[in-house]
């Protein structure tokens, strides 16, 4: 007798995450998933078997009660990225922040079992800044949170609006701070993805067999590889414990924008047999770049005993999303000529 599926909503199904997770979702066999995109003929390429897409932008529902009829859990990345913000902010707080009441009002009112939603370590706002140079950040959920733009506000808006009506309707609000993530984009022909880090990079280093900073490469971020994220969602959906709260989703590792620039270096080095040269702004080129895996600590201790993050590998990543540049670019090269 085959096992029943467990029934997902998935909104944004058609971003850069979404794309991902859905993906990974779908091949596991273990979800019947309901996709709200707008971006159809995306989600066609992915050839997914155990999916309905309901076609409708997010930001055009009023009552999510149709779209929430029969789901169990609910997994919410739809949202306004930081450059759409900072153009449009009463827009923004409509798209990330009523539409999100709207979705959960609908979500409590069936009582589903749990609420997955996407936020950002840019909540935390001013607490990552260092105040001097020798500074060491700290942050864990119990950091207070001081967001600083439209983008991280909203977001953090979300996020309460979200646990409180969880908390009043018996529904596991989970909340995931993501930090800066990455892998190769299934929509690489829309470009989304493709601006991230370290995609970026491993894009230069297949095009330009160059990696070219934009700024000095001190800036210190903590790296989550995409497939971490995939996994890391599926084990949420099936657990069968309580996984309502804030969590922060990074991994443990921690490195300057130049670090990384070396590490995607080096990979390339071991894959392609050629080591990309980094180059940086000239007028940054006097600054001192120094070590600064150490300074930056963004604790994922609290999901991590939760046993959903034992596959944590960047170098995998990184190899992985330089072979799909790789294969694209010489794809696209064939077609040209």
């Amino acid at each position: 007798m085959e096992n029943k599926k467990m029934k997902v909503l998935v909104t944004g199904a058609g971003g850069y995450l979404g794309t991902q997770i859905v993906s990974y979702l779908d091949q596991t066999n273990f979800y019947s998933l309901r996709l709200l995109t707008s971006k159809i003929d995306l989600i066609e390429k992915l050839n997914l078997i155990n999916s309905e897409v309901v076609s409708v932008p997010f930001f055009e529902i009023s009552d999510f009660t149709n779209i929430c009829d029969g789901i169990e859990m609910v997994i919410h990345l739809s949202a306004l990225d930081n450059k759409e913000c900072l153009e449009n902010p009463s827009f923004a707080i409509y798209f990330n922040i009523t539409q999100t009441m709207r979705l959960i009002a609908a979500a409590s009112q069936l009582k589903i079992k749990r609420f997955i939603y996407m936020s950002t370590i840019h909540v935390y706002g001013n607490a990552l800044k260092k105040k001097t140079d020798n500074d060491r950040i700290e942050i864990n959920e119990n950091t207070l949170t001081e967001p600083l733009t439209t983008y991280a506000i909203t977001h953090k808006s979300a996020e309460d609006f979200i646990l409180s009506i969880c908390s009043q309707n018996g529904i596991e609000g989970c909340i995931l701070r993501l930090s800066n993530s990455f892998g190769y984009p299934y929509n690489i022909n829309n470009l989304s993805g493709c601006k991230l880090l370290v995609n970026e990079l491993c894009n230069q280093s297949v095009i330009d067999k160059k990696l070219v900073l934009k700024s000095g490469g001190k800036a210190v971020l903590n790296f989550m590889p995409v497939s971490s994220i995939c996994y890391l969602i599926s084990e949420i959906l099936k657990a069968n414990f309580s996984v309502h709260g804030i969590f922060n989703l990074g991994s443990n590792t921690s490195l300057s924008i130049y670090e990384m620039a070396k590490l995607v270096a080096k990979r390339c080095l071991l894959k392609f047999n050629y080591e990309p040269e980094i180059t940086i702004p000239t007028h940054f080129k006097n600054s001192q770049i120094t070590n600064k895996q150490n300074d930056f600590y963004y604790s994922n201790e609290k999901i991590k005993k939760f046993g959903f993050l034992n596959n944590l590998d960047l170098e995998k990543e990184i190899d992985l999303t330089i072979l799909q540049f790789f294969e694209y670019n010489k794809l696209r090269n064939e077609c040209i000529h």
